[in-house]
């Protein structure tokens, strides 16, 4: 069976009353593996407050590392493989 994954790391934002276990899911699709990060509240209150900077915190921090990266080393497109 042909599956599509992405050739590098992927960042994931969970809500901490999200009962689901998302390595399962998400790390097989991720060539590089996965970064985790729990927000508190649930799938819709983590983007309202009190919880949203937590959210932003946990983005801003991701987007700063990403842009901190080299050009040549970020990835660039998915990948299927069999």
């Amino acid at each position: 069976m042909d599956r599509l994954f992405w050739r590098a790391s992927l960042v994931l934002f969970q809500s901490t009353q999200n009962g689901t276990d998302v390595r399962n899911t998400w790390g097989p699709l991720a060539a590089d593996g996965f970064e985790l990060h729990e927000v508190p509240g649930d799938h819709f209150t983590l983007f309202e407050e009190p919880h949203r900077h937590v959210f932003l915190a946990h983005l801003t921090a991701c987007l700063q590392r990403a842009q901190a990266c080299p050009p040549e080393a970020r990835p660039s497109r998915l990948a299927w493989t069999t």
